[in-house]
């Protein structure tokens, strides 16, 4: 079940340039967990599997794993930019 990262209320600030935060369409992977007797609902991301979200309701889930995909992302790019080399740059595009 695809879901969207939604843009941002303000611009982010990317290496200097304010941009929205792109669309992206990523795949959840829902858990009902009432199958084992819990309550409430658990979700992983396949295109980014250390993002999860767990919550009461299937929209709660849904919006937890959201906030933890943005959270994995912003990692990356700061591993990113601490990492650069001489001669090397980060530069945003769309998908």
């Amino acid at each position: 079940m695809p879901i969207q990262i939604l843009p941002a209320t303000e611009p982010l600030d990317f290496i200097g340039q304010k941009l929205d935060i792109f669309q992206m369409k990523i795949t959840a992977l829902i858990h009902d967990c009432s199958q084992d007797g819990e309550t409430g609902f658990a979700a992983t991301c396949v295109e980014f599997p250390e993002a999860n979200g767990q919550g009461e309701t299937e929209g709660e889930c849904l919006e937890d794993l959201r906030q933890a995909v943005e959270a994995v992302l912003t990692f990356r790019r700061e591993e990113a930019l601490r990492s650069l080399g001489e001669g090397e740059r980060l530069t945003a595009l769309s998908a």
